[in-house]
């Protein structure tokens, strides 16, 4: 299976860049410019931002993680109970949504 985001690792530089390594080269992945909600101190928005950045980031990681979860037909390994719990629907419905696709 091909991915079309740029590869990861991601990682946040200054100022809320997300940056990513691809085909040898730097580029910018997403820029976390602000939080939409106001805030009372400025240094709240600051830590927003970072914290977006840092989410945003872990995106790559995180999809592969849930990825090794299924099987190439897209079933979740579940363990022993035989049974796909509330946990295993969401992660179907998390790769979907990381891959552009309706659950």
């Amino acid at each position: 299976m091909s991915t079309k985001h740029t590869p990861g690792p991601w990682r946040v530089e200054r100022f809320g860049a997300v940056m990513a390594q691809a085909d040898g080269r730097r580029c910018q992945v997403a820029l976390v410019t602000g939080d939409p909600a106001p805030v009372s101190e400025p240094d709240d928005a600051v830590a927003t931002r970072e914290a977006n950045a840092c989410l945003i980031a872990a995106a790559p990681e995180m999809l592969a993680a849930l990825e090794a979860l299924t099987d190439p037909e897209g079933h979740i390994w579940h363990g022993t109970s035989g049974a796909c719990t509330g946990e295993c629907k969401a992660v179907r419905v998390a790769i979907a949504q990381a891959k552009g696709r309706e659950p």
